[in-house]
């Protein structure tokens, strides 16, 4: 069964690895039918191909130009089309592609971000967060970079075709409060994998990370943070201080410990499920069978898998976006996503960690690279040395657990498989969501 689990894994990662560099490779050119849907004009000649820009008109009356610029946001590149008029002001602005998180740019549509913050405005002043654009909350990082990338559109085409100089923000890196709260996040866990019996330790550690974590930074790692870490797609440290603290952070961790105290500690909705599980006492302390438990541990590698190679395939991040960590810490979610919410939740007064264990793409990756680097140091430390006997026992003790786990189902077991079945559909129906099938 081990050598069927391994070729399966090399089989997967083989093919996502192929389809990620033909992804690094593929460049997709503008579509210009995107222009069509706009009543200022119904003419339209491009006049420059970095960045992207065309003067439109009207019945033949020059209305001004359009440019697409972009910048990058929480996980991706957030490229906006902004209309500006002869006259300097701008009459219109809309995304024009990004893979933020789609819960969280919607509520820069819904909040009418866009309209309140940059219609009728001119360009001279420029754009700012907090200078004269307000942020939505919860959406901060995504109105930053929807914000960023108008403002180098606009500059451009002051510069170059309108004669007219643009005030440009202070782009100096400043940190702010969040930055520092997720640095004391950092101590907090390494703190904990050193003392990990200190339960008062391990109690306000997940507390903060409910409270500051969740509610207040809304600072997770995900599946699509991980894939733009592998592309090498970062946003600039300026920009986003607590991304790089909070990714490397954890990195750094698994490095210097030997454990995932990401997953074990910081990651919020990980302490949300230990503190319904404590709520829960004695219904989900009772023993899960092996069998159940080994079965469910499948599920996370095959929906990253069903997940990464949609991603990469169609180039649309939307794919990797079915982790419910937003429901419950912004309020936010997209369809089918929110029947993952009372199903972690049930499901975590009778599992422990039912998600992390048994759905979370983000705990499998990480738990991996644990594996990864706990056995590299092994390497280092027994080279030279036979392992031969140490194979053997490997082999004998793999041999009596697999006696072991076969025993009877219980109702408690046939509970929770359920449960992670459920939950595992669920997430599965969340990715296909973005096809459009489902809601088709």
């Amino acid at each position: 069964m081990k050598k069927v689990k391994r070729v399966l894994f090399a089989l997967g990662c083989t093919i996502v690895a192929t389809l990620f560099v033909m992804n690094t490779l593929y460049h997709e050119p503008i579509d210009e039918a995107f222009l069509d849907d706009y009543e200022e004009f119904n003419a339209f000649e491009q006049v420059n191909a970095e960045p992207p820009v065309y003067t439109v008109s009207e019945e033949g009356v020059p209305v001004g130009y359009l440019v697409i610029c972009g910048h990058y946001g929480y996980q991706s590149e957030v490229v906006m089309a902004t209309l500006v008029g002869m006259d300097g002001t701008v009459l219109n602005v809309k995304p024009y592609s990004q893979d933020e998180s789609p819960s969280y740019f919607r509520k820069l549509i819904g909040q009418s971000f866009f309209k309140k913050n940059f219609i009728d405005d001119p360009i001279a002043s420029g754009f700012s967060i907090d200078a004269n654009v307000d942020a939505i909350s919860h959406a901060t990082i995504s109105s930053n970079a929807a914000t960023k990338a108008i403002q180098e559109g606009v500059t451009f085409v002051g510069e170059h075709y309108l004669n007219t100089p643009v005030e440009q923000p202070d782009s100096g890196m400043s940190i702010g409060y969040l930055d520092i709260l997720v640095f004391i996040m950092l101590l907090l866990a390494f703190a904990v994998t050193r003392w990990s019996k200190q339960r008062v330790l391990v109690w306000i550690s997940r507390i903060y990370s409910i409270v500051v974590m969740g509610f207040l930074a809304s600072q997770f790692i995900t599946l699509t943070v991980l894939i733009a870490l592998c592309s090498l797609d970062w946003p600039s440290v300026a920009d986003y201080l607590r991304w790089y603290l909070l990714v490397f952070g954890a990195l750094i961790l698994i490095l210097i410990t030997g454990k995932n105290a990401y997953c074990a500690t910081i990651c919020p909705f990980g302490a949300l499920e230990e503190a319904v599980f404590a709520i829960g006492g004695p219904i989900g302390k009772k023993p899960l069978n092996p069998g159940v438990g080994k079965l469910l541990r499948w599920f996370p590698a095959v929906l990253i898998f069903i997940s990464l190679v949609l991603t990469l395939a169609f180039h649309n991040l939307e794919f990797a976006n079915y982790e419910p960590f937003s429901l419950i810490f912004g309020q936010v979610g997209v369809g089918i996503q929110w029947a993952l919410l009372p199903l972690v939740l049930v499901g975590a007064l009778f599992s422990r960690r039912i998600y992390c264990n048994f759905a979370c793409p983000v705990g499998y990756v990480l738990t991996k690279a644990t594996l990864l680097r706990n056995r590299v140091a092994r390497l280092i430390k027994n080279a030279g040395k036979s392992t031969e006997k140490e194979s053997v026992k490997e082999s004998k003790g793999t041999a009596k657990a697999e006696k072991r786990e076969r025993k009877p189902l219980k109702p408690y077991d046939v509970l929770v498989l359920i449960i992670g079945i459920a939950i595992a559909v669920v997430s599965l129906l969340s990715i296909m969501n973005a096809t459009g099938l489902l809601s088709g």
